[in-house]
């Protein structure tokens, strides 16, 4: 995703642009449902409705302050904001590496679990 930014900075023509953005548009989703899946096996049911609206807001209520940002940040030159979301991207991903791996462990160990008979739900 982070690439895909930087190629919408250094885009040559407004095509290249484009199909960096629909590429962009593409990872999103399917990250976004990869993650969603992965916390609805790991997170336990009765707290599941908590956590995922706690996810949404923060999603939906830090939007509009990347959004000032970024058009702050394109007043002075307009390839500025994706260069800034690429280097957010890259700091993002690094810092959750190694929560989301093993928060993946987690699913997959649950999920063997479940088509093994047991019910997962206890699992840690």
């Amino acid at each position: 995703m982070a690439l895909c930014c930087a190629v919408m900075a250094a885009a040559p023509n407004a095509y290249v642009a484009a199909l960096a953005w629909a590429l962009l548009a593409g990872a999103l989703t399917l990250s976004n449902t990869a993650v969603v899946g992965i916390l609805q096996l790991v997170i336990p049911t009765e707290v599941m409705g908590r956590v995922l609206s706690n996810t949404r807001m923060l999603t939906l209520g830090l939007s509009p302050v990347g959004a000032i940002i970024g058009g702050l940040l394109a007043r002075s030159d307009l390839r500025l904001p994706s260069v800034a979301a690429a280097v957010v991207m890259v700091i993002a991903t690094l810092w959750v590496v190694r929560p989301l791996a093993s928060l993946c462990r987690r699913a997959d160990r649950i999920e063997r679990e479940r088509a093994g008979g047991g019910s997962g739900a206890d699992v840690v």
